[in-house]
């Protein structure tokens, strides 16, 4: 029955560092490190425990979304003390929010969040909105639509049934 030795331990530590199955027989000592990646990935506790380590480090979607509705919602203002230095504490709590920070020794030290139009457009694709279902939206009353908004919203609905499996 195969094992995990140390060497195929080493193997699976660097195969999910490189995703090069040789490159990875080849940093954990394997001699043949193209024919012999090709063996262990075939091997089923080898296979089973990158799957196992793959699913552990994997964003679920809900944490994807969650996410995005943070960039969304970021404040640059969060992270710079009212003196205009750069908050290292909050920083360090929500690091996620930033994508980027530029410092030179205390001095001409810059921070950038991530683009809130952007994940705003993400999230806006994930939920079905297109430009014109969100211009409806904000209509509240079935008398201030004109025929054709109605159409679309009707258009909408239709596709979505369509899309339902087991509809017809």
């Amino acid at each position: 029955m195969a094992r995990l030795t140390p060497k195929r331990r080493k193997f699976i530590e660097e195969y999910l560092k490189c995703w090069n199955g040789a490159e990875a027989a080849r940093r954990a000592g394997y001699k043949n490190p193209a024919v012999m990646s090709c063996r262990l990935i075939k091997v089923n506790i080898v296979a089973a425990e990158i799957d196992k380590r793959i699913r552990e480090t994997a964003m679920s979607a809900d944490e994807v979304l969650h996410r995005l509705a943070d960039q969304a919602r970021a404040d640059i203002s969060r992270f710079v003390t009212e003196t205009g230095a750069i908050d290292w504490q909050a920083v360090q709590e929500q690091g996620h929010l930033i994508r980027r920070i530029s410092h030179n020794r205390g001095r001409n030290s810059s921070i950038e969040v991530y683009d809130a139009q952007g994940a705003l457009a993400l999230l806006a694709k994930h939920l079905e909105l297109t430009p014109d279902q969100l211009k409806l939206e904000q209509k509240t009353r079935a008398e201030d639509l004109t025929d054709d908004e109605l159409a679309v919203i009707a258009a909408g609905r239709g596709a979505r049934a369509a899309e339902t499996p087991g509809s017809s």
